[in-house]
């Protein structure tokens, strides 16, 4: 709309577009095309994001069928997330049984030796990016709805999820269009103070299965 900044993930400069919009190279389109059962035959980019490359592929199987899968290359490596591929792999896996809309994880490549870079394939979600919702109140609950699904999740034995831990900013000024700066300061001090001990505070709350109640938290 009018008078409004590029959403996050549309407002791609030269070199973004270069590294996360272009078609995918050879040796990632021929491990995703063997994870599919065919040579593949399109690639889409997928925006919306800016952390890593998000490609629509879409592979011909031999007898004849099309098979399509989202491709997702970590372009950009990380200090603060030094195994990008797994940990979402692993974060896919345990949102996919807490009964929310979820992709389904149909390969990783951790360490990038097949892919060329780290990578995972796994289904498409029906759906779009929208950052200015007409009903926003609306927009907000349908996200706070599926909260208590995935705080709910009960893991796998012995599976265990790590503390989060928020990503260092360049800086944490309030961006200069924000109508209500104060708010975001706030937040900031909020975000950057001692995280609450919410493991303990649920084992208060349901004693003998605090243990196993968690919040998931899969990467951008």
């Amino acid at each position: 709309m009018a008078g409004r900044s590029p959403a996050h993930g549309f407002c791609d400069d030269e070199q973004t577009r270069r590294l996360l919009r272009s078609r995918p190279p050879r040796q990632a389109l021929a491990w995703a095309g063997a994870c599919l059962g065919g040579p593949v035959t399109s690639a889409r980019a997928l925006r919306g994001g800016m952390s890593s490359a998000v490609h629509l592929v879409t592979a011909r199987r031999p007898d004849g069928r099309r098979a399509q899968a989202v491709l997702r290359r970590y372009v950009r490596p990380d200090p603060d997330e030094p195994d990008p591929a797994a940990r979402e792999a692993r974060a896919l896996r345990l949102a996919g049984a807490a009964a929310v809309p979820t992709p389904a994880l149909l390969a990783v490549d951790p360490d990038g030796t097949q892919a060329g870079v780290p990578a995972l394939l796994m289904s498409r979600l029906p759906g779009r990016v929208d950052w200015w919702p007409s009903d926003l109140d609306r927009w907000l609950e349908r996200l706070a709805a599926l909260l208590p699904r995935i705080h709910g999740t009960t893991l796998p034995p012995g599976e265990t999820v790590p503390r989060f831990a928020p990503y260092r900013q360049e800086n944490y000024r309030p961006p200069g269009w924000a109508r209500y700066p104060r708010v975001w300061e706030r937040a900031v001090e909020i975000s950057r103070a001692p995280a609450p001990d919410l493991f303990a505070t649920r084992h208060r709350a349901q004693p003998g299965r605090g243990s196993q109640m968690v919040a998931l938290h899969p990467t951008a």
